[in-house]
């Protein structure tokens, strides 16, 4: 890939940041360490559940919390999701061996398999390593940043998120998806 090359409607993360596409490419190149394209595609557009892939996305949200995985289900079926859940990251492999989620919402803290532990699982099975994760954590230490990063996590949302945060990060996500399986 080219220097100076910057995606347009991408969204790029330099450490603790997120920046939109407007980077200034004389100022940085593709290759500068310190951003990583996490997601592309415009990020003033919603995306409708139905139109990512011509189906209705399904998405797994696994979260000890049953009031986090109340609300993570209810924003995420008032966009069109179809949203399965799970309580804990030692039920996600056995349920995936019968399932297959567009994407997965995965809690950081859990009590018998935390989200790394899970996210590492995952990532080290080809039949899932495709599958985008989004870590979703009270934890929004850089360190944890940091390694979800480098356990290829999509993207990052700390508890409590703001409004409007989730829809579109997991818009994002799954527009990318469909993006990259298009190509």
């Amino acid at each position: 890939m080219a220097d100076n090359f910057f995606a347009p409607h991408a969204l790029y993360v330099c450490a603790d940041r997120v920046s939109p596409s407007n980077i200034d490419p004389d100022d940085l190149s593709y290759s500068d360490k310190r951003y990583t394209c996490i997601a592309w595609g415009d990020p003033d557009a919603s995306v409708d559940a139905h139109d990512v892939g011509g189906n209705m996305t399904n998405v797994l949200v696994v979260d000890d919390s049953d009031d986090i995985r109340l609300a993570l289900r209810t924003i995420l079926e008032e966009v069109g999701h179809d949203v399965h859940e799970l309580s804990d990251g030692i039920e996600v492999l056995p349920w995936l061996q019968s399932n297959s989620p567009d994407m997965i919402l995965l809690d950081v803290a859990m009590p018998l398999k935390d989200g790394f532990q899970t996210l590492s699982e995952l990532i080290a099975d080809s039949r899932y390593a495709h599958i985008p994760v989004i870590k979703v954590t009270a934890k929004g230490r850089t360190q944890d940043l940091e390694r979800a990063r480098s356990l290829q996590a999509r993207d990052y949302i700390s508890k409590p998120w703001e409004d409007g945060e989730v829809e579109l990060r997991t818009g994002w996500i799954l527009e990318a998806a469909t993006l990259r399986r298009a190509s």
